[in-house]
């Protein structure tokens, strides 16, 4: 049974940043663990990056404040800069339509939100994650097509991850699990949390509404912002609908 210092399941953009992080501290004998050969989430998705505080995190529950998340984005921007076919969509710096269409949307009672963003294409979606792979050393290894069934604490304060793969049962030893299956695995998460008296609850999430338009009423917003949000305060209950 093979054994690590820090076992990492998910290898979507959270699990492979963690494990860059891990390495820049200098843990080794760490793995990352997949039932797929790639992520099937955001990173072979559209591949959209907002850089931006307000759009995809919430600061309290963090308990980091603006500056910090700033800084934090601005590591994982000098990363993506570098994979050549991710582009710079929108840019914010002294951008005088942005601040004209904020303030058309503040008449309206909305609040327009430009993120700074970049973007690669679904087609790109797998070279973004062996790039992003290859940013890791050797002190990290892919346990890719191996789906976790269970975690067990034993008394050491190991952890013993029992998998499966290509219909095996393999079982690894972790000294620290960390879990990032993605939406895909959140109830499977859930129900191993249970099992082991961890804590856990469901946070909330932002509800888009997808609109339709003919391209003349919209052009004039796209063409300054790929991606534009706008947040719209329900009357009741303070709800979010972007």
């Amino acid at each position: 049974m093979s054994s690590y210092n820090v076992l990492i399941i998910g290898s979507g953009p959270a699990g492979l940043f963690a494990a860059m992080r891990l390495e820049r501290q200098g843990v080794d004998k760490i793995a990352i663990v997949d039932r797929h050969p790639y992520p099937a989430g955001g990173l072979l998705n559209d591949g959209k990056l907002n850089f931006d505080y307000r759009v995809g995190i919430d600061l309290d529950e963090l308990q980091i404040d603006r500056d910090t998340a700033q800084c934090l984005m601005e590591e994982i921007r000098q990363v993506f800069i570098h994979f050549t076919q991710c582009k710079q969509v929108t840019f914010v710096d002294k951008n005088a339509k942005i601040e004209a269409l904020g303030n058309i949307a503040k008449e309206h009672g909305a609040q327009f939100i430009a993120p700074e963003q970049c973007h690669w294409g679904t087609d790109n979606g797998k070279s973004v994650v062996d790039y992003l792979r290859n940013h890791l050393k050797k002190k990290t290894e892919f346990l890719l097509g191996t789906a976790v069934t269970s975690i067990v604490k034993h008394d050491d304060d190991t952890y013993h991850v029992i998998c499966n793969h290509q219909r095996k049962k393999v079982c690894y030893a972790a000294k620290i699990v960390l879990a990032a299956p993605g939406r895909s695995g959140a109830y499977w998460l859930r129900d191993v949390a249970a099992k082991l008296n961890v804590r856990h609850n469901f946070g909330p999430i932002d509800v888009g509404i997808r609109l339709e338009l003919n391209r003349k009423y919209y052009d004039a917003v796209t063409d300054v912002v790929y991606d534009p949000k706008f947040i719209f305060q329900t009357a009741h209950h303070g709800d979010r609908v972007g």
